[in-house]
């Protein structure tokens, strides 16, 4: 069964509502290790932090699934130098751009790509169980 946690809990801050993070998470099911959405965030010890918390170093992510491709949701993807790239229509791993639709696609048996169009038409969820926040 998979395990979700949350890296950074995202937030709208400030009365002129400047200052936007995201929510990053990391979802790991048998060799997958997946980081969601590593976008804004005041710098980048607020997701290698959490991170290496659960015994994980940034070289060891596998894929990383964009929600869609706001800056807020993408900004942070370099971080991850290993992984494959996820969004709705494609797998991004260095110079190699693999078409598919994410519906349905699974990173692993029990990590799989649902296609949720709405605050933009090319969203992507995850479907996984489990959730818990980092010591």
């Amino acid at each position: 069964m998979p395990t979700v946690d949350i890296l950074f809990e995202g937030y709208l801050r400030g009365s002129d509502e400047r200052h936007i993070g995201s929510t990053v998470s990391l979802v790991r099911d048998g060799d997958a290790v997946v980081v969601i959405d590593p976008g804004l965030v005041p710098n980048h010890a607020a997701i290698l932090d959490p991170l290496e918390a659960c015994d994980v170093q940034a070289e060891q992510v596998t894929d990383v699934v964009f929600s869609h491709h706001h800056p807020d949701h993408t900004l942070n993807a370099a971080l991850f130098p290993a992984a494959r790239f996820h969004d709705h229509w494609a797998i991004y791993q260095g110079d190699l751009w693999e078409s598919r639709p994410a519906e349905g696609f699974a990173i692993s048996p029990d990590i799989t790509l649902i296609e949720t169009p709405g605050h933009s038409p090319q969203a992507v969820t995850r479907s996984s169980c489990g959730c818990r926040r980092p010591p």
